[in-house]
Parts: structure tokens; sequence; C-alpha cells
């Protein structure tokens, strides 16, 4: 992976991490930040493929996976939609309350 990203760093024209750091700090926001919803996140099991990026969320203790399904604990839940941002497929949706 390091391999990859020294080598994307070359492709686009760059030589140092500063060369680029201010153009992504932009897009880095706080806890404060974050979108939080009025809502629940729900699983659409047609979309849903178990890729995992769901259950790595570090700050994110509401969604687990067993046996292949990955379910959400609404009594835990946080509402910041992270999940919901970061999935690729849209197979999971805030749901407003």
């Amino acid at each position: 992976m390091l391999e990859d990203l020294k080598s994307y760093v070359r492709e686009m024209g760059y030589s140092k991490i500063n060369d680029f750091r201010d153009i992504l700090h932009s897009n880095i926001r706080t806890a404060g930040e974050l979108l939080v919803y009025n809502g629940d996140a729900e699983v659409d099991p047609e979309k849903y493929n178990a890729c995992g990026l769901c259950w790595s969320i570090g700050h994110c203790w509401t969604i687990s996976q067993k046996h292949g399904i990955t379910t959400i604990d609404r009594e835990q839940r946080l509402t910041c939609s992270t999940c919901v941002d970061i999935f690729p497929r849209n197979a999971i949706d805030m749901k407003q309350l």
C-alpha cells in the first residue's frame, strides 16, 4: 500500500507530503462538525455485500457482523451517519424519526 501511495504521489507531481497536505486539510472535520441525524441507520439487505467498511469505523460500537449479516444496535446508536457516508454501495441509509 505504501508503494502505491508513493507511486501516486510521484505521478501527481508531488515530491513531499507538504505539497498536498494543505489541499487535504480543508476536508478534515472535527467531531463537533459532524452532522448528527434524528434517526436510525438501516441496512438494505439487497445492496449489502459484507465488505467490512462499516464494521471498522473506529468510534462506532453499534455496528456488528455475525454470520455474514450486519446489524445496527439502535439502543447504542450514535446517529452520526459515518457508516452511510463511507459505504460505497449505498447499502446503509439514515431513516429519519
